[in-house]
């Protein structure tokens, strides 16, 4: 049974043998930021399947940002869920929110494999049947990749926006921006209000949390259970 430290196939581009595609951007090294304009971390590497010869994945440095309860650390994040900025070299993650960036596993580059790659797949919200814990150690299935995390076309969707779009997305900006200026300023005038509301989402993080945590035991017993079986019937 291959191991996920054997698996060849996902490697960093870095020292591959292989380039960045004539005409794409080289994102290593740029700032990548939420959705809400936070800087959040740096693109440190990316990681290649050379059989599909694509960008998979992207390996960012965490930053330590109190506000949004970072901590620094090295995580890996599908590249379909990035996008540059329309205007600056800089990455923004879609609809990435920061309890799954705390979620996420630590990135071992030595055993990084099929079952970091679910592990990864589960905190972004996609569920596997018992085939797939089964053959959590073996390659991932053909059409894991077919789904919109791993779609490239998105890393251009900003930039290639028409020009109407963007008129549409700045006007939406702008209302987003004048709601969120009118709820700081009824937050503003009543500080209980403001405490109650911050405590909320806090503890909605923590509920998503736990529910990810929960997710990735049960995948985990389900595997140990499924191993014991093959055991028994050897």
């Amino acid at each position: 049974m291959a191991s996920d430290k054997k698996t060849k196939r996902l490697q960093e581009l870095r020292g591959s043998g292989f380039e960045i595609t004539d005409g794409q951007p080289d994102i290593r090294g740029w700032d990548v930021y939420d959705e809400e304009g936070r800087k959040i971390g740096k693109v440190d590497e990316l990681i290649f399947d050379s059989r599909a010869r694509k960008v998979r994945y992207m390996v960012l440095n965490i930053l330590d940002v109190k506000d949004l309860e970072l901590e620094k650390r090295t995580v890996v994040v599908p590249i379909g869920l990035a996008e540059l900025d329309k205007a600056d070299d800089h990455v923004v993650l879609h609809q990435v929110t920061p309890f799954q960036l705390r979620a996420l596993p630590k990135y071992d580059k030595s055993g990084f494999g099929p079952k970091s790659e679910r592990s990864i797949s589960t905190v972004f919200g996609r569920k596997y049947s018992s085939h797939a814990a089964e053959e959590a150690d073996v390659d991932v299935e053909n059409d894991f990749y077919e789904h919109e995390h791993f779609d490239e076309e998105n890393l251009q969707r900003r930039r290639k926006s028409s020009s109407s779009n963007n008129k549409d997305r700045d006007y939406n900006e702008d209302d987003k921006h004048i709601r969120q200026r009118d709820e700081l300023n009824m937050a503003a005038s009543n500080t209980t209000d403001e405490t109650d509301l911050y405590k909320r989402q806090r503890e909605q993080n923590l509920r998503d949390e736990e529910e990810i945590r929960r997710r990735n035991e049960e995948n985990l017993r389900h595997e140990e259970e499924l191993r014991r079986r093959k055991d028994r019937d050897n």
